[in-house]
């Protein structure tokens, strides 16, 4: 070890040791840090739970080559808020729980076609609610779990229940999340709207957002939505982004704001 003086008249010094193994850090399996990451991480969650939900089915159809068929998006009163897809699905067990159980980790990490990496999008329903389900359809079995926020059985951390399987000849997901109130009914219906904008998502949308939610106005819609190429600009008054600028990544916008660094070419567009 050598013991090196800043200065002569400095009776400070440094000690420099030989060097040693670098330590890495760990994630503590701790509720209140899942809890961190389950819900504080978007600041509109009713928005972004509908967006990562949608892109998530959208990627499986990716993955199931079947992108000439569109999810299905219910909502109205009484599901609240339910996005199917009919990709190839989870199989139950210990593979659902690499995909709902695991924070920071995700099986989009390596595959550039699709949105996320970090596996926290299937868990953007705690940031809104504290309970969702999930129904997995795989190999000939529909398998239909509860994902709770807090479970008792769990310390307290968030878990996953199996409460049914029964014989199925479907494949996919089916994410069912219970809304709040019918003005969150109204406000998740235009919220699939805009985020459809650009995508390039196909949905069967079937929605009610009239004043009364009577069932009997309950509309069917298609959307097939534009999707943007590299470089490509569009131009639309259509958006509610707050930022008149955004730049389109895999299909999501994201709101650019003005900064004075940037200023007048953020004039010039």
């Amino acid at each position: 070890m050598q013991v090196l003086a800043k200065n002569e008249d400095d009776d400070k010094h440094v000690l420099v040791g030989q060097k040693q193994k670098t330590r890495g850090f760990k994630v503590s399996n701790n509720a209140a840090l899942m809890g961190i990451l389950s819900s504080g991480l978007y600041q509109q969650p009713l928005r972004s739970m509908i967006r990562e939900i949608l892109f998530n089915a959208w990627d499986a159809h990716s993955m199931g080559k079947c992108q000439d068929k569109p999810i299905l998006v219910v909502i109205n009163k009484d599901v609240g808020f339910v996005c199917r897809d009919y990709g190839p699905g989870i199989e139950p067990g210990d593979r659902m729980d690499e995909v709902y159980c695991v924070y920071g980790d995700s099986t989009k990490e390596h595959i550039k076609e699709e949105t996320g990496g970090f596996g926290l999008g299937c868990k953007s329903p705690f940031a809104y609610t504290d309970n969702f389900t999930v129904m997995s359809y795989y190999e000939g079995t529909k398998t239909i779990s509860l994902i709770s926020k807090v479970s008792e059985d769990n310390d307290g951390k968030p878990g996953i229940t199996d409460l049914v399987s029964i014989p199925t000849d479907e494949t996919g997901i089916s994410v069912t999340v219970g809304l709040h109130s019918v003005d969150d009914v109204k406000k998740a219906v235009d919220y699939v709207k805009d985020i459809a904008v650009l995508s390039g998502m196909k949905i069967k949308f079937i929605y009610n957002r009239t004043e009364d939610l009577d069932p009997e106005h309950t509309i069917e819609k298609e959307i097939e939505a534009k999707s943007l190429k590299a470089n490509e600009i569009h131009l639309s008054n259509k958006t509610k982004d707050t930022a008149p600028i955004n730049a389109v990544y895999g299909g999501v916008r994201y709101p650019i704001p003005f900064d004075e660094f940037y200023g007048t070419e953020y004039e010039t567009i």
